[in-house]
């Protein structure tokens, strides 16, 4: 009988695991209430854990933490983990709802297909301000103003802001030129006076408490907060913005990855893609759920630079400078 009771535990025990389903990704950046029905309709627990950059996930992962099935990466951090052979290749035929995907427009911005990952929401960076206590910037030389010191954050991320930087001097954000990347160092130093601090997640409550007035970050990250504020607005540098891609892995050793693919297959049904767009203001290039959008809600949901503006740069994956970037922006929070 003992026995018996043994037996029957340890298939509750495995059918428990095969029925939860690990994601590591950014903060707020999936509909509750999508992860809610998902759950329902595959009878499962999602179960979610957040980072705040691309270094501290990849580090994670590179010390040997295990158990996760799917990963948000940037694009460019995606060949990293490949590389490493942190990631399985997808199997398509269990994502249908890929065809949904808007290659046509990725393409424009130097974004190709990849059998390791698909596109999941594309994020524009710049310059989230009060509007109630401080005129609207216009350049990421607002960062040099000395009358806003202590006021400002920029984003805890290297390419990034390493690419603020790059882009105010009118260069691309994936040089591989040292003397390009010295160049952004030493505006970013210059910069860094003026800084409260390098901030990537709690910059929105910060702007939000009229704590910073100030901040480099996200479009989507400032439209969400002036939904509640108003007196938040967002604004793209004169220079140009920068953008990055975040991707939809599995991760290599997964134990679900038939509920894994179910999920990416699940965040691109046109419905899915839709109101996640519309809850996080971030751009998934879904062209069924950009069918189904009103025009007010593209309105809201995704406010791109304007065309009279210099268009975003995607930042890529640049395997000859990326030790560089690591070391410079080492270099820049030491300094």
């Amino acid at each position: 009988m003992y026995r018996i009771a043994f037996v029957l535990l340890f298939f509750l025990s495995c059918s428990s695991q095969q029925n939860k389903l690990h994601i590591y990704m950014w903060s707020d950046y999936i509909r509750s209430d999508l992860i809610r029905e998902f759950e329902k309709e595959f009878n499962c627990k999602v179960v979610v854990d957040t980072y705040d950059t691309n270094e501290s996930m990849y580090t994670k992962l590179l010390f040997g933490a295990e158990g996760y099935d799917i990963v948000f990466p940037s694009t460019y951090f995606l060949s990293l983990m490949i590389d490493r052979g942190f990631v399985d290749k997808l199997d398509m035929t269990l994502i249908p709802n890929a065809k949904n995907i808007d290659w046509n427009r990725l393409k424009l911005w130097g974004l190709e297909p990849s059998d390791y990952g698909l596109p999941y929401m594309i994020s524009f960076s710049g310059l989230g301000y009060r509007a109630d206590r401080t005129n609207k910037p216009t350049s990421w030389d607002i960062f040099a103003d000395i009358r806003l010191r202590g006021r400002m954050t920029m984003l805890n991320d290297p390419r990034e802001t390493i690419g603020a930087a790059l882009r105010y001097l009118h260069y691309s954000v994936n040089t591989a030129d040292p003397k390009e990347i010295g160049q952004a160092s030493d505006i970013l130093v210059e910069w860094k006076q003026n800084l409260a601090k390098f901030e990537s997640e709690q910059y929105k409550n910060g702007i939000a408490t009229a704590e910073f007035l100030v901040c480099h970050g996200y479009s989507s990250d400032m439209l969400q907060v002036s939904r509640e504020l108003p007196e938040v607005q967002f604004s793209y540098p004169v220079e140009g913005s920068v953008a990055s891609c975040d991707s939809l892995v599995i991760i290599k050793g997964s134990q679900n990855k038939r509920l894994a693919h179910a999920f990416i297959n699940y965040l691109h049904k046109g419905r899915s893609a839709k109101l996640n767009m519309i809850t996080t203001c971030a751009f998934c290039p879904n062209l069924e759920a950009l069918d189904e959008m009103t025009v007010d809600e593209r309105m809201e949901g995704l406010r791109f630079p304007s065309k009279e503006m210099i268009a975003p740069e995607v930042i890529r994956h640049v395997p000859k400078a990326q030790t560089l970037y690591l070391r410079t922006w080492d270099e820049v929070k030491s300094r």
